[in-house]
């Protein structure tokens, strides 16, 4: 869970000189319109920005902010943008934005239009696309969403779910003190349950030289070489 406190930064690059440092922009909620907090963030291929804020979904198009609300009236936890739709999870909900004629966003709740039925106060934290797969994660479901064929599967789990990634083509999500995991054809496999990396709070995942490395908030990274987790250092890997 990503939390954007009281100010929200944009960092807008001008290449005129290239030892000249970009600018920063400071945009208070007055200046934007809704609540301090933000907790993701995303922009479309037409450049315009998107945020997940406790008071909806917020669109910035670089001159002029405009606030929508979901129609539950509830906090917008994330948010993900893809060709020309955006996705968002709220209390309760999933679902995507379009624009219309007017250019005005329009909402169209998954949950409703393919009858799923949640879980009680469910939030949906963390949106990822893979090919022709939507994924909503909340913290105890991943629900996963064919967007051609409407088919739906939904990974549940006893164990908090603390985030998902996609890496590679490969989404992986981790349990609060109960391993690392990697979706295949629909179902949960684990990847690794070693001891550092439970203790650790995962904040993302790359490849490197074709080795997993996680990169935690508290204990720095680690790599898996031959199903071994190993605290990364320089004299490990060859980024050559």
């Amino acid at each position: 869970m990503r939390l954007f406190n009281l100010l929200l930064f944009f960092h807008f690059i001008f290449l005129v000189n290239a030892q000249e440092h970009p600018p920063v922009m400071a945009f208070y909620p007055e200046m934007y319109g809704a609540e301090n907090q933000n907790w993701s963030v995303t922009q479309s291929e037409n450049q315009n920005m998107y945020f997940a804020n406790n008071s909806g979904l917020l669109e910035f198009n670089g001159s002029k902010w405009k606030l929508y609300s979901v129609p539950n009236n509830s906090i917008v936890r994330s948010v993900k943008a893809d060709r020309n739709k955006i996705y968002s999870g709220s209390y309760m909900d999933f679902g995507f934005w379009e624009h219309n004629q007017f250019g005005i966003l329009e909402y169209q709740s998954l949950v409703e239009a393919l009858n799923i039925s949640v879980l009680e106060e469910e939030q949906f934290w963390n949106i990822e696309i893979l090919d022709d797969w939507i994924l909503f994660q909340s913290l105890s479901r991943i629900y996963m969403i064919n967007r051609v064929s409407n088919t739906i599967k939904i990974i549940k789990s006893n164990q908090e779910i603390l985030n998902i990634f996609s890496v590679n083509g490969i989404i992986y999500f981790a349990k609060r003190n109960n391993g690392i995991y990697k979706i295949v054809n629909g179902k949960e496999v684990l990847v690794s349950n070693d001891p550092k990396l439970n203790s650790s709070r995962l904040v993302g995942i790359s490849n490197i030289n074709k080795n997993l490395l996680f990169i935690t908030s508290d204990n720095g990274f680690y790599y898996i070489d031959n199903d071994i987790v190993r605290t990364w250092s320089s004299d490990y890997i060859n980024f050559d």
